[in-house]
């Protein structure tokens, strides 16, 4: 075992196809994982009601199932459209000459952004600053005559929210969650990985679909659509178990099956393909109606839908909606992206999500 000091905090990742969650050491250095596990809804048709109800009793399950000797210090919950809302604004503020940055001129400036964001129940702060037009990691103290505060608000669907803290009260009583939307978990991860984009659009595919537009840290287009995971998996095989039919999805791209299973795989994908494409174009055509799109995309899937959905937005013609009419430039991010930022126990393996959060939350822990 990887001896590694700091606190254990469990990560909780839900969205509407289904739970994660994970226990990690934060502290100094790269956090490790000691505990992961994720379970997926059955593919069929639910209600918003019913989806909810069964990722709480998955989220039970997993619970159950973590290891006593890790007692979790704190709780982080991460949670995804279209069950949370993610929103970030500008405050300006320009002085006649030059003044010293102090914590209350950058006080000042995120409350006057801040005010633009209605909804900011579940988490609201300062994402960036920037001094004369540059972003500036270290502000106070410095010079400038002009200040800018991004900030972020975001807000949890309540009947997630309390599900949740039933559920967490029940396994790790006296313990308070602080609670994430998954926008911004995944807007702070692309500021640490690709922190040279200035102007890219980020996509999420999870149990919906949504898509923030990013210029300069900020977003300022937003869409999303009710294509996600579990209609995608239903599509394919109704009749499958989604861990199965993702299986069968990866060996089928890596033309490592020659199966009849996995040729009626192959079909069942390329047939669907047109019905997201629409989708999908819907969702940019929104976008696009407010202001073309950059033409940088960094994609977040699971690891065995992100090869295909790659080559869809890069194939398929969705030029129409970029602002120099050329083709998506993707990039997808997966687990294996983010060796250097998170660590695996032996025999732990974690999916994209958990990743993605494990690796974020440290961040915020140890901001």
């Amino acid at each position: 075992m990887l001896r590694h000091e700091g606190k254990v905090v469990c990560v909780i990742d839900v969205a509407s196809d289904g739970a994660g969650a994970c226990l990690m050491r934060a502290g100094k250095g790269v956090p490790h994982i000691l505990f992961s596990k994720r379970a997926l809804l059955s593919v069929e048709t639910r209600t918003d009601e019913q989806a909810r109800s069964g990722v709480m009793q998955l989220l039970e399950t997993i619970l159950k199932e973590m290891p006593h000797e890790h007692v979790p210090e704190s709780v982080r919950v991460v949670v995804h459209a279209p069950w949370s809302r993610f929103h970030t604004a500008s405050g300006n503020k320009t002085y006649p000459e030059e003044k010293v940055i102090t914590k209350t001129l950058i006080d000042e400036a995120a409350r006057e952004a801040l005010q633009g964001i209605a909804e900011k129940d579940a988490e609201a702060g300062v994402m960036r600053i920037f001094l004369n037009g540059y972003p500036t990691g270290n502000p106070i103290g410095k010079r400038a005559r002009e200040l800018d505060a991004v900030v972020f608000g975001g807000t949890i669907e309540p009947g997630v929210r309390s599900g949740v803290e039933h559920v967490i009260g029940t396994y790790f009583p006296g313990r308070t969650p602080i609670f994430h939307t998954g926008a911004r978990t995944l807007l702070s991860l692309v500021h640490e990985r690709v922190p040279d984009m200035q102007r890219l659009v980020i996509l999420s595919l999870r149990g919906a679909t949504e898509c923030m537009v990013v210029r300069h840290e900020s977003e300022t287009q937003y869409a999303k659509a009710p294509e996600g995971l579990a209609t995608i998996l239903q599509r394919i095989a109704p009749q499958g178990l989604p861990e199965e039919t993702l299986s069968l999805i990866t060996m089928a791209e890596s033309d490592s099956c020659s199966t009849e299973a996995c040729a009626t795989i192959k079909d069942a994908v390329a047939r669907i393909e047109p019905e997201l494409v629409r989708a999908f174009g819907a969702m940019l055509t929104e976008l696009a109606n407010v202001r073309r799109v950059p033409n940088d995309m960094v994609l977040f899937a699971p690891k065995e839908l992100a090869p295909w959905l790659s080559q869809l937005f890069t194939r398929i013609d969705f030029s129409q909606f970029t602002a120099t009419t050329q083709p998506f430039r993707v990039t997808a991010i997966t687990a294996a992206d983010l060796e250097n930022l998170v660590l695996l126990e032996k025999g732990v393996k974690a999916d994209t999500p958990l990743a993605v959060a494990s690796a974020t939350v440290h961040m915020f822990e140890t901001a």
